[in-house]
């Protein structure tokens, strides 16, 4: 039997021929270099959409690399139409980056400023706290 699960545990209504695929979970993100501190994170999986939130604060990064949100719970599907745009709720960061990218194929993404330039490092500093969600799909 097909159907959606609700908070009860039991199946209403007919979506189709498979079940339908629902996990939620915890993850580690990691800045950059994978250091930092108070990394946390909450996903949902439905199908093949990925919802994950994270916060973390940076551990000792600078330099002109690009600065990169890593490990987040799934790999990011293989093409373009996969990726997801990470949203930033909150950074004290030294210059703030309102968005960002998941890598196709990857479970990394970067944080971008609107010039569609990516963060540096030096740019985000070490020791600050940033929140963010990314939606994206898995092949």
């Amino acid at each position: 039997m097909s159907g959606l699960i609700n908070s009860a545990g039991s199946k209403s209504g007919v979506i189709g021929t498979t079940e339908l695929d629902y996990e939620v979970g915890d993850w580690t993100p990691q800045d950059t270099d994978g250091g930092g501190s108070s990394q946390a994170g909450k996903y949902t999986k439905i199908g093949k959409t990925v919802m994950a939130h994270f916060v973390f604060v940076t551990g000792s990064i600078s330099g002109s690399d690009g600065f990169a949100v890593k490990n987040f719970p799934f790999t990011c599907g293989s093409t373009d139409a996969h990726r997801g745009a990470i949203a930033i709720g909150y950074t004290n960061a030294d210059s703030f980056p309102g968005q960002g990218i998941i890598n196709n194929g990857a479970t990394t993404g970067y944080l971008m400023y609107s010039s569609g330039n990516a963060a540096t490092d030096a740019q985000i500093g070490a020791s600050k706290t940033i929140t963010g969600t990314v939606v994206y799909r898995v092949n």
